[in-house]
């Protein structure tokens, strides 16, 4: 993922209305990248080796 964790964490949080500055924003910015990747991990479906394109559940 190549995006800047800065400018992604400034427009959630004007998005949202929310105001932040200093060391919360900065602490926000550098937990970002994780909280991402944990999001993301929720909505990673594995498919298990047996299954195929052609098998219906």
């Amino acid at each position: 993922m190549t995006e800047d964790s800065g400018a992604v964490v400034r427009n959630l949080l004007t998005a949202a209305g929310l105001p932040a500055q200093g060391a919360e924003l900065d602490g926000l910015i550098a937990s970002y990248p994780g909280r991402r990747a944990a999001m993301d991990a929720l909505y990673a479906v594995p498919i298990p080796e047996h299954d195929s394109e052609d098998t219906v559940q």
